[in-house]
């Protein structure tokens, strides 16, 4: 019955073997230990009635085995059962009279004596290895280890089991009292922590215990207990994981802080498929330490395509691995253009993907993978705009998983100013070191923030250092575990040797995906021709042939044809289209001059039906000149004081001379950035929010 109650132990998949062995001797010579003490009390009781027979030895050992079974009694006294309390001490007691017994009348094999030894030393023997099986590893110690120190928290009347004990890790199970919910006990981890600590040689570091549910039984909670000071010291880089295997397999970007290594799919088997938010202060490691980890891993893969983008750093940190990416963009407007054409091959892969009955991309689809690494990308979207990022980053953003694109958007906060909630919200995520607990809020996830994750005790005194909520973790439990991605150097010259082993060139990508993606936009091409005569109901249909507007790549590559059903396997259909000549291609074809009209052409392919042209909203700059020139002539007309509803009123009338198309979160940063301009004379104040002129 007491094995019956025993929570099963949870074991990891990768456990090594030698961790399997070490803990099975480990069981085998625990549950041993009886054996040898009841084959030795014969020879002593033998070797007493030799030596020194009669009552006075025997009233002696008598009296020891009384002391004993006492001080047994004392260090058993708190343990709640009837047979924890007293099978100790009644054994004690049993042996020490056997023994004064065979002292006085021998042993011979014919006595009652020698039956009662080998019959009920032997049943003893083997009641004492059930016992120690079913609290193997220390278990009533760790009983009463978390007994005592529960009684210090504010969840007092904890019981505990051991389940598994590997070199870097204590696994076990909590039973609070009744009418105590896990909930409570996870909330109470911080206390009981710093009450263990009390009790443990060296102590215990912040974070060394986590407490989750259990996964069976509501009433039982599991904890952890790991010494994160493990992490204090980088790794360095290993090399890379599985070179040459599918980007379907995991990579590995570090270790988790009881060894297990930190294996990250960017397109998990099995599994719906994500994106990734990487989120961390300035030196928190987020580029040189765990970007390069996994893009060290990733360019080593036979099946994807990797671009880069990087609008605020340069050359500086990707720049290195430039011979190993497919496409890197720099500037703004190339950075905008492989985005936009990003957007429009989404559709065609997954119409592609449709035909050949797949939901999500897979290994030997016939499509690259395709992995986009963002950096800095709150500048990005500043730049981009509202409009834009609503229009076809968020789309992008919320449907490319599934046609085998995954996208790594990395900043150094994620609220509301920097990047759009929708967004943030789809995103799997990675938080690494940060500032305080409001900026740990916007990197982790509820849970996480539940189960105690602090990234703000990092900051960035330890890159690397992160939580991750992200597909493919060995268990739930590793969402509140810290990891730490491997050491680069202090340079970029491990990266560049490494970028050079595992080139672009070598990695060839499908035609759809050169085309589309990483060949030079297309050249200028004549718009076609309008229809001129309608199209009779049931008749047959032949589509007009799509060529490109003269205007800005984003008309041209809408154009382009959306095939279906087998004409995806065609590769002519992915072939430059006539006349067009990449070497002679020229910016000034894909993108207006800075402060020209913007303009969305309609399908050339439909009836003209009137005017089939809209502006497209304000640029970046444009926007920011015009709040500039409406707070300078507030300031004109005497006004002191700008409040936040006459800062809406410009986003809400189109007619307004200084309109502003941009939403209300857009309006923070933008002031934020002229109060610290001295020319323009503002302060701002909180409670409620206003700005005023500086005297």
């Amino acid at each position: 019955m007491m094995a019956a109650k025993r929570p099963k132990s949870t074991h990891l998949g990768d456990h090594t073997m030698e961790h399997v062995l070490a803990s099975e001797a480990r069981r085998l010579v625990v549950m041993l230990w009886p054996w040898p003490l009841w084959l030795l009390l014969l020879p002593a009781g033998w070797r007493l009635h030799k030596a020194w027979h009669g009552w006075g030895t025997a009233w002696m050992v008598l009296a020891a085995g009384a002391a004993l079974a006492a001080l047994a009694l004392h260090l058993t006294h708190r343990r709640r059962t009837i047979t924890g309390k007293l099978l100790a001490p009644a054994t004690m007691l049993a042996a020490f009279t056997w023994v004064a017994l065979a002292e006085v009348y021998g042993t011979p094999p014919s006595s009652e004596l020698f039956k009662t030894w080998l019959i009920g030393g032997g049943c003893a023997a083997i009641g004492w290895s059930m016992w120690l099986h079913i609290h193997d590893g220390g278990d009533e110690a760790g009983n009463h280890l978390f007994a005592t120190a529960s009684e210090h928290t504010s969840v007092p009347g904890l019981r505990a089991w051991v389940t598994e004990q590997l070199p870097g890790k204590v696994s076990g199970v909590l039973k609070p009292r009744k009418g105590v919910v896990v909930g409570e006990l996870i909330r109470a981890a911080p206390e009981l922590e710093a009450a263990l600590s009390h009790a443990v040689p060296g102590g215990l570091a912040p974070g060394s215990l986590k407490i989750t549910e259990h996964p069976g039984q509501s009433h039982l909670a599991r904890y952890e207990l790991t010494d994160p000071r493990k992490l204090d010291k980088p790794v360095l880089w290993p090399g890379p994981y599985k070179p040459g295997a599918s980007i379907a397999e995991p990579c590995r970007i570090g270790t988790f802080v009881d060894g297990t290594p930190w294996l990250v799919p960017c397109f998990p088997r099995n599994l719906p498929g994500w994106q990734c938010l990487l989120m961390g202060m300035t030196g928190a490691g987020k580029t040189t330490g765990l970007g390069y980890s996994w893009l060290g891993d990733i360019i080593t893969r036979r099946d994807v395509v990797v671009c880069g983008i990087d609008l605020s750093k340069g050359e500086q940190f990707l720049g290195c691995m430039r011979g190993a990416l497919h496409t890197l963009d720099l500037d703004y407007t190339p950075a905008r253009q492989r985005l936009w054409r990003l957007h429009l091959l989404r559709r065609q892969r997954s119409d592609y993907l449709a035909t050949q009955g797949l939901t999500q991309w897979e290994e030997g689809c016939g499509l690259s993978a395709i992995v986009v690494w963002i950096e800095e990308v709150a500048a990005f979207f500043r730049q981009l705009g509202d409009a834009e990022v609503e229009r076809w980053v968020l789309p992008l953003v919320l449907e490319a998983r599934s046609a085998g694109i995954f996208i790594v958007q990395s900043l150094q906060r994620a609220d509301f100013t920097q990047m759009p909630t929708v967004v943030r919200a789809q995103l799997g995520g990675i938080c690494m070191g940060v500032r305080g607990k409001d900026d740990a809020d916007f990197g982790l996830s509820d849970e996480q923030s539940d189960h105690g994750c602090a990234p703000e005790r990092w900051k960035n005194e330890k890159p690397g250092m992160a939580y991750s909520d992200t597909p493919g973790l060995p268990d739930d439990r590793y969402k509140y575990t810290e990891a730490r991605s491997y050491y680069w150097g202090r340079t970029t010259d491990l990266m560049a040797a490494h970028a050079a082993k595992y080139l672009a060139s070598a990695r060839p990508a499908d035609a759809m995906t050169q085309h589309m993606l990483i060949d030079p936009p297309p050249a200028k091409a004549e718009p076609p021709a309008k229809a001129t005569q309608a199209t009779k109901a049931g008749a047959a249909t032949t589509p007009q042939p799509a060529t490109q507007p003269a205007t800005e790549e984003e008309p041209a590559m809408a154009q382009t044809p959306e095939p279906t059903g087998e004409a995806h396997d065609d590769p002519r259909l992915w072939q430059p289209v006539d006349d067009a000549e990449p070497g002679d291609y020229d910016e000034e074809d894909a993108a207006l001059p800075m402060g020209a009209t913007d303009a969305v052409f309609g399908d050339p392919a439909q009836p003209d039906t009137g005017p089939a042209i809209t502006r497209l909203p304000q640029t970046l700059e444009t926007a920011t000149a015009a709040l500039e020139r409406q707070v300078r002539d507030w300031w004109d007309q005497g006004i002191t004081t700008i409040t936040l509803d006459m800062l809406l009123s410009l986003t809400d009338d189109p007619s307004h001379p200084n309109y502003i198309d941009r939403s209300r979160p857009w309006l923070y940063p933008a002031m934020a950035a002229l109060v610290s301009r001295d020319d323009m004379q503002l302060e701002q104040h909180d409670g409620p929010r206003r700005w005023t002129r500086a005297a």
